[in-house]
């Protein structure tokens, strides 16, 4: 099924949106399609309409709390996008808090891999209770607003979310790090099968 994907994905243009990652090339090799890649600060005026989908980038350039002025364009762009966006790490920070979600800093820096445990059972998930991810991450989100229902966690919190009516995902793992944790890039492309396919 997936295969079957990715032939036709290759022909789709992705908006990949970096917020500063130190994994950009990897998560542009684990998007199927072309990418056509941004800067955070650069996208006013960009076109939502010449894109199947929508990529927010991880990044720690700064937090989002406190600064969500210097974020208003992409926080617009989450606002206005209709088709399938996915948020990644920071990116999926950004997409909780632009709904009234609630961030918090943890103490601790969370980084390497780490098991989630599947809430929902959704397709995308293959019939798999949990599953291992490699993320890098410090804040949190701690609360969803009631547009997101939760589909996976691990012991330090949501690690997975969706938007109840929009197509729209947070992944607070990476899944372009698959070095040793596969399952992260299958879940993206799982995702990537079932929206837009």
């Amino acid at each position: 099924m997936v295969g079957d994907f990715l032939l036709y994905a290759f022909l789709m243009n992705f908006l990949l949106i970096d917020n500063g990652t130190t994994l950009l090339r990897q998560l542009e090799r684990a998007i199927p399609g072309k990418c056509d890649l941004y800067s955070w600060n650069e996208i006013r005026g960009v076109k939502l309409s010449n894109f199947d989908g929508i990529i927010l980038s991880g990044g720690s350039l700064f937090e989002i709390v406190g600064h969500e002025s210097w974020l208003k364009d992409e926080i617009r762009l989450i606002h206005d996008a209709k088709k399938l966006l996915i948020g990644i790490c920071f990116g999926c920070e950004l997409l909780a808090d632009t709904f009234g979600g609630r961030l918090e800093r943890d103490a601790e820096d969370h980084a390497g891999i780490t098991q989630i445990r599947v809430l929902h059972h959704e397709s995308i998930f293959n019939s798999q209770e949990q599953f291992s991810v490699y993320e890098h991450h410090r804040w949190l989100v701690k609360e969803l607003p009631e547009c997101f229902e939760v589909l996976a966690e691990s012991d330090h919190g949501i690690e997975m979310f969706r938007h109840k009516s929009r197509p729209m995902y947070g992944l607070q793992f990476h899944p372009e790090h698959f070095e040793r944790a596969e399952d992260g890039e299958r879940i993206l492309l799982n995702i990537l099968n079932e929206e837009l396919n």
